[in-house]
């Protein structure tokens, strides 16, 4: 009889043991990151006379923590006092950073829009006007090595990899977290595109007709079109012929004022950068591409158009045309987009 009460408050020992570790694997998970791989930024206000219950609920819901009774007991044990602000919070961050970085309170942050099209030195300069960072800390750390390599950018720079966005940082942000955090909603918003593509150097020539389609559709609708037309020249060894390349060299490369139009005397321009000289893609992208593009340049449409021409200024509507004589006929200007900052 001893034996067998022995034998079972050895199970019963034995039980709540494998109970208790258990439980404690369990709550050791869920302190750990939702998802840690998921260093981006994201926006998590708190406003003043919000419960604790209610803020924690928030942040389960809007994924930054596995459990809300779990942090509720936290934050009774440790007496961690969560403050009424706006905070930038990253899913890879551990649920005892998050609600420390919740006692912080209130963090300023500086609205910035980088609108579609825009070039990375004109960004740079929309920055240090925002007084976010400096135009040269930004133009360092987008030509880093270091960054290039993180992201696996297939070119000298991030020109086409700076997603045109609003965003908000805070006054003592870290340049490299202002970079990352652009480069970081680029990778996140282009992952959603339908065939976009995987592979580094892919991305590279995708980025770099996207930059392209960019800086020539006008009408949102004409953007897959126009996307189309370029795909039709690669494939016949046909030079893209793009105005908005030529724009490139006058204003990025040569640093003059954005022109209005072109003249032949420019499509002559001898550089590397002139689709109307050079066949294939440019060396690099020209302008940092919006979603739009991205999406019209992966998915463009089918047709047999080898070119078009804007007719109309003030609604962007372009002719297309499948042959030389069809294009001439449609008349018309080279006339420039207006560049993104001017």
């Amino acid at each position: 009889m001893g034996r067998k009460k022995h034998k079972f408050a050895f199970k019963l020992v034995l039980f709540l043991l494998v109970l208790v570790i258990s439980a404690c694997g369990l709550i050791w998970l869920k302190l750990q990151p939702v998802n840690k791989n998921d260093t981006q930024r994201h926006i998590f206000s708190i406003e003043r006379g919000t419960s604790t219950k209610f803020i924690l609920d928030n942040l389960k819901n809007e994924g930054f923590i596995h459990s809300t009774e779990l942090a509720y007991i936290y934050v009774r044990q440790t007496k961690l006092g969560i403050k009424a602000g706006t905070y930038r919070l990253s899913k890879s961050m551990t649920m005892q950073e998050i609600l420390k970085e919740l006692t912080k309170g209130t963090q300023e942050l500086v609205k910035i829009t980088i609108p579609e099209g825009m070039t990375l030195s004109k960004t740079a300069e929309l920055l240090d006007n925002a007084k976010i960072i400096s135009k040269d800390d930004f133009l360092r750390l987008t030509r880093s090595p270091e960054i290039l390599g993180y992201y696996n950018i297939q070119s000298a720079t991030c020109e086409g990899f700076l997603f045109p966005d609003t965003y908000f940082f805070g006054k003592e942000e870290s340049a490299e977290n202002v970079v990352k955090t652009i480069l970081d909603n680029f990778f996140e918003k282009t992952s959603e595109i339908p065939n976009f593509p995987k592979n580094p150097l892919d991305i590279f020539k995708a980025v770099t007709l996207a930059s392209i389609v960019e800086r020539e559709y006008r009408i949102v609708e004409e953007a897959p079109k126009i996307a189309g037309v370029f795909h039709n020249r690669l494939k016949i060894n046909m030079g893209l012929q793009s105005c908005a390349t030529v724009e490139y060299i006058i204003t990025e490369i040569f640093k003059k004022p954005h022109p209005n139009r072109l003249f032949n005397i420019d499509l002559e321009i001898d550089n590397p950068y002139n689709t109307y000289m050079y066949s294939g893609l440019p060396p690099a992208p020209i302008s940092n591409p919006g979603l739009v593009s991205l999406q019209a340049t992966v998915n463009p449409q089918t047709h047999d158009y080898l070119y078009f021409r804007l007719i109309n200024v003030e609604t962007g509507k372009h002719a297309f045309s499948k042959t030389l004589s069809e294009h001439n006929n449609a008349g018309g200007d080279l006339i420039l987009k207006k560049s993104a900052g001017n």
